[in-house]
Parts: C-alpha cells; structure tokens; sequence
C-alpha cells in the first residue's frame, strides 16, 4: 500500500484529511524508515508500512470516537505507533509516548520534532515507574497500546495512569455507525481469539466493562490484515 491507497481506503471509510495531515503521515513514513535503518522501531522486514502500521493504527477511528481535548498515554510506543498518527489526527488532544527503550525514545523525541508535533512528546522509562511519578500518576483519560502484552498485564500497568475521576463515567454510547468511548478506558490493538485473555484481564478486578470490535473495513482487500480487532476496557479500582 503506498500513501494514495491509504487516503483513498480512509475516504471510503468516512475519514478525510487534509492536505496538511496527508503531508505530515508521508513526512513520518519517510522518518520512520529513515531511523529504522539505525534503529530497530519496526521490523525491517516489513515492507509495507502504510497499510501495515499506518493504516492498521487508525482502524479503531473508523470506528471508535474518543472524547476530545485528552491526555492520551501510548504505551509501549515502539516507533511511534500508535501515538504519532492518533497525535496527527487528535490536534486538540495530547499524547505522551513511553517506551523502556532509550534508542527508540531518542529517536522518537527526534522524529516528533522533525514533524513539529506540538501535542506529542517521548517519554523513557518502564511502566511500573512512571505510573509511580506524580507527573504521570492518575493524569490520563485514556491509555492505548499495540502489540505490547496480554490484557491482563496491560490492565495492571494501565490502572495506576487513567485518572480515577473518570471511572465513574459511561463506558460506551452507539452513535450511528460508530461507538462513543468515554475517558477512564484502555484500548488495546489485538488479533485473533482473545476470549482468555478478556477473562484473565477480569479476573484482576480492574475491569467494569469490555467490548470487542472487528475492524473490518471498507477496502481491506488493498492491504493484509486479517482478523484484526481492537478491545476496549473500562478500568476501576471500585469492586466489580
């Protein structure tokens, strides 16, 4: 898929940009590729990062409306994703991209100022700490997070981030086509069967609410990615 194909599949799917936004993606595709040579962000062996990352990342907005004007936590950004193309499309929303690798976050922290991403910075460090540091600690309203873990261990490395004040909001509202998720939940890109690992994620007591949602999409055929589904979880410390 290269960048004509991914605007064209976003179009049918109900997402347009603007000549802005579709400069910056192709700006960090470019970065992205650039840095991967140096450093591992993606898998090298990938040669299709529009469809496969690009493309993939948003799939849940197609589907999914976050609340805006948030401050989103990316954990376990990599090379940005999904962080960086959420930070483009969310302007009024902010977006902290925390990996625990030092190289990544470097290059990170480069590429967000090589875009001039004004919403978006590269943070270092493994979860289980900074959700200990009070610049961090219950400041989130959401937390999103690709390819990193099972639910369960997401669930408990999320909790101590999402702002408690939240946890008494509705979970989802079905709005057209679309779903409405309030703040207080994690979102987490998964694939294939993950029945087990909603009810390990349960099993935490961390869990009020869980919604899965295939994202099938309008013109998949232009791009491999089966079975792909995002889940979304509403967190609580209450009992449940």
């Amino acid at each position: 898929m290269e960048a004509e194909e991914f605007v064209e599949v976003c179009e049918l799917n109900g997402l347009k940009f603007s000549r802005e936004k579709i400069s910056l993606f192709e700006e960090y595709v470019k970065l992205l590729k650039e840095f991967n040579q140096r450093i591992n962000l993606i898998s090298r062996k990938e040669t299709d990062i529009w469809g496969r990352h690009i493309l993939h990342c948003i799939l849940p907005l197609f589907k999914v409306e976050i609340e805006s004007g948030k401050l989103i936590l990316d954990l376990g950004t990599g090379g940005g994703l999904p962080g960086i193309p959420w930070a483009i499309l969310n302007e009024t929303s902010h977006f902290v991209l925390l990996d625990g690798t030092k190289k990544k976050i470097d290059a990170l922290a480069q590429i967000i100022k090589e875009l001039n991403l004004k919403n978006a910075v590269a943070v270092w460090g493994r979860a289980e700490e900074i959700s200990k540091d009070e610049n961090y600690r219950a400041k989130f309203d959401y937390v999103i997070c690709r390819s990193v873990a099972e639910l369960k261990k997401l669930v408990k490395w999320s909790i101590d981030f999402l702002n408690p004040a939240n946890f008494h909001k509705n979970f989802l509202d079905k709005i057209g086509e679309k779903h409405y998720l309030h703040s207080g939940c994690l979102i987490a890109f998964k694939g294939g069967d993950v029945r087990n690992e909603i009810e390990s994620a349960i099993k935490t007591k961390l869990v009020s609410n869980v919604e899965v949602i295939d994202l099938n999409f309008k013109g998949e055929e232009k791009v491999n990615l089966e079975d792909k589904k995002v889940v979304l979880l509403k967190l609580t410390t209450k009992q449940v």
